[in-house]
């Protein structure tokens, strides 16, 4: 299994893992239930198959610059009110380990589908996870 940096969090490194391992043609088993699992079924991707991450960054002016420097990410949404910024960002799964060790990047969080009692809806593209975090 790939090393993942520390700083991937709500099972992220996970998820990397299991879809890296899916695209190669080595799916990962996972036994049983848990947050592992619950993590990868709950997570959301856009129509390119980019999974929706919260990134937390330590100082607006030149992390949020570094962040959009990553290729093929989309920003989604962004709060630069909350503590020194944080952005919802769809990043390619290949793509994660490099946004989470780029400069200035504090935290990269799996963004979940919520889970409700009414019937399960799609989770494609939802408007912004980090609205609904930060209220």
């Amino acid at each position: 299994m790939t090393d993942h940096p520390r700083n991937l969090g709500n099972g992220l490194d996970k998820v990397v893992a299991r879809e890296l391992a899916a695209k190669a043609g080595k799916p990962i088993e996972a036994p049983g239930t848990g947050s592992a699992v619950d993590a990868g079924d709950r997570a959301m991707h856009d129509a390119q198959g980019r999974l929706l991450v919260t990134v937390y960054l330590q100082q607006q002016s030149a992390s949020r610059a570094a962040v959009g420097s990553v290729k093929d990410i989309q920003v989604n949404a962004e709060d630069m009110t909350y503590q020194g910024g944080a952005m919802d960002v769809y990043v390619p799964v290949e793509r994660v380990n490099e946004l989470a060790t780029t400069p200035g990047v504090s935290a990269v969080f799996l963004a979940l589908a919520p889970v409700s009692n009414h019937k399960r809806r799609s989770h494609r593209r939802p408007k912004s996870s980090l609205l609904s975090v930060l209220d």
